[in-house]
């Protein structure tokens, strides 16, 4: 999977240039889109009540190429405003990637051609995208994207 202008840092950071965007504390997600015709996905966040003001209000990563998209449950004991909540983001390789076990082992920052990322959040829920590319878009007003 090829990242075209970000970085991750720390199981929880965007890193674009000399910005990093918390997406634990700083932003909530708000949600996803599917498009089969054109393989692609888009998970979205806006800057939340501890994001700075300074922060761009919304980000997108956009992803291309999609071989792999899944979303495995929350756990239904958890409020549901935990779903906005990001625990952590990273790689996970093809070998620790099964259905029944998605738990933190072999989590990486570091990218491979095979390997997938998962966002694992505060309700257990996780999201897994495996594709060929994958890019971070900034909005500074909410209505861009």
């Amino acid at each position: 999977m090829e990242r075209t202008n970000f970085q991750l840092a720390e199981l929880i950071y965007l890193v674009q240039g000399d910005e990093w965007y918390d997406l634990h504390s700083g932003y909530k997600f708000t949600g996803l889109q599917y498009d089969p015709r054109s393989q692609g996905v888009v998970l979205s966040w806006a800057r939340g009540r501890w994001g700075g003001p300074s922060q761009p209000a919304k980000l997108a990563l956009r992803f291309s190429g999609v071989d792999h998209f899944s979303v495995h449950p929350r756990d239904p004991e958890l409020p549901y405003t935990e779903d906005t909540s990001l625990a952590e983001v990273a790689y996970l390789s093809p070998e620790d990637l099964s259905e029944n076990e998605l738990g933190r082992m072999g989590m990486e920052e570091q990218a491979t051609d095979q390997s997938f990322l998962i966002f694992h959040f505060q309700s257990e829920q996780k999201i897994v995208v495996r594709s060929q590319q994958v890019s971070l878009h900034v909005f500074e007003q909410p209505a861009e994207v």
